[in-house]
């Protein structure tokens, strides 16, 4: 009979079964949707860069977020070194955490973004 707790004693949709402790929640291969979204997410944040240093490369414009201002101050031109390094750590943790709705958020943040710098341009 099955356990009123786990519902079924067979597969349930996400692959991970009561009976089977071998395998784990974590094993869950997320769809290809998800490392689509990666990927966009990627390409957002190497098109912030380049953007963001062309419109600074223009009079007048200067960088909104303070955190990143404070880094083109000290890293001079290698300033999306730690922004690559938080892309890294997103790339990584994002698909442990298997929730879209973060990834959506990066994802339409980051391309509100680059439309604001190319804007400048």
């Amino acid at each position: 009979m099955p356990d009123a707790e786990f519902g079924s004693a067979e597969r349930t949709d996400d692959g991970w079964s009561p009976r089977n402790p071998t395998v784990t929640r974590r094993l869950r291969v997320l769809p290809r949707s998800y490392w689509l979204l990666l990927a966009i997410f990627v390409v957002l944040q190497v098109a912030d860069v380049l953007t963001t240093n062309s419109a600074l490369a223009i009079a007048g414009n200067w960088e909104a977020n303070p955190i990143m201002a404070s880094y083109q101050a000290q890293w001079g031109a290698a300033w999306w070194l730690p922004k690559a390094a938080g892309v890294g750590w997103i790339c990584v943790v994002g698909p442990l955490v298997r929730r879209w709705w973060p990834m959506i958020l990066a994802v339409s943040y980051s391309f509100v973004v680059v439309a604001g710098n190319i804007a400048a341009l």
